[in-house]
């Protein structure tokens, strides 16, 4: 068993150690009596809290953000916010639940931002698994994920297990992306556990749209070009593709025509100008090997000439157009273009 395991174990037991006593307490309370208060966890004798009926929660967390979200009823919308704040202020770990689940629902609100940061922020370490989750969700509706790093990258660890699977989102919004080589281990070595455990496609999920460092974006490729998907929609969103990327995938479609599909939707956005030559030329070779081709070379050929290419390709182009419609307009757009 390693270090990170024990942690987590530690953790877990601490969690369960924390509500003995508790077992007794069957009630389950109903939304309206989260709302009311009357969800308070029953206490043990050491004062130790059980977990809530996390539906319940959910529920009357459901209903609070839907009184904030009344258009044009802005005393409701008062009311709802007021609410909210008495809730992660005061209220008892039920009510401070659905209000982060609330304020995960308002991003687009008018209010505090800063203030709202303090009050959420008071619950990212809760002894509760569901105000825990809640709260980092919260957080990055709101956008303001700046300074916790360091608690973000800790998440890896938790002992639930869907704050882990959404842990390496939150560490790349807190940390800037997944580029830094501390931040970019931890990514690399919570993808490991994610394909160990049956998490993959989530954990994928997760970091889509985020800046990659150049050893996570050579492991996603490693499995896009395997076929595996949920990477390959990785690679496609992904900003700041590096060099040795755009030149390892290029160098695969002229072993593997297949990769060309791959490359055509990885290769559309998170260019360095410096590098649009490059994929520009390639895509020139596709469009004059296209004859024959069943692989839809000929159409990704257009579109990453058209995305990334200059007046520099527009002659050879056009050349090779032989009264192609699609190909005419996209040699007169190079034409026009100066690089």
């Amino acid at each position: 068993m390693n270090a990170r395991m024990l942690c987590r174990l530690a953790q877990a037991l601490s969690c369960v150690l924390a509500c003995i006593g508790c077992a007794g307490s069957t009630a389950r309370p109903s939304a309206d009596e989260v709302s009311r208060g009357g969800s308070r966890p029953v206490a043990s004798a050491t004062g130790a809290t059980c977990a809530f009926d996390e539906t319940a929660v959910l529920e009357a967390g459901e209903r609070l953000a839907l009184r904030g979200l009344q258009p044009g009823d802005a005393r409701r919308r008062g009311e709802a916010l007021a609410s909210a704040k008495s809730a992660l202020e005061t209220g008892s770990p039920a009510q401070a639940t659905a209000a982060l689940h609330a304020w995960a629902r308002w991003n687009e609100l008018p209010f505090d931002r800063a203030e709202a940061r303090a009050l959420v922020e008071q619950h990212l370490a809760a002894p509760e698994a569901p105000r825990r989750r809640a709260a980092w969700r919260a957080l990055s509706a709101l956008g303001r994920m700046e300074g916790l790093c360091e608690s973000s990258m800790a998440l890896i660890d938790d002992p639930d297990p869907s704050l882990r699977a959404d842990a390496l989102r939150f560490v790349g919004a807190a940390c800037g992306g997944l580029v830094e080589a501390r931040t970019e281990q931890v990514a690399l070595s919570a993808l490991d556990e994610a394909r160990a455990r049956g998490g993959w496609s989530r954990a994928c999920r997760s970091i889509r749209g985020l800046r990659l460092g150049p050893g996570l974006q050579q492991r996603l490729l490693d499995a896009a070009l395997d076929g595996d998907e949920d990477a390959a929609a990785v690679l496609e969103f992904a900003p700041a593709k590096s060099r040795d990327f755009v030149q390892r995938l290029l160098a695969a479609t002229a072993i593997d025509g297949s990769a060309i599909e791959l490359a055509g939707a990885c290769l559309r956005g998170g260019i360095a100008e410096s590098d649009q030559p490059l994929v520009a030329h390639a895509a020139l070779s596709w469009w004059k090997a296209r004859v024959g081709s069943e692989l839809g070379a000929g159409t990704v050929a257009l579109r990453l000439l058209e995305l990334h290419g200059s007046s520099t390709e527009a002659a050879s182009l056009l050349e090779r157009c032989a009264g192609d419609a699609e190909c005419l307009r996209v040699a007169g757009v190079l034409a026009a273009r100066a690089r």
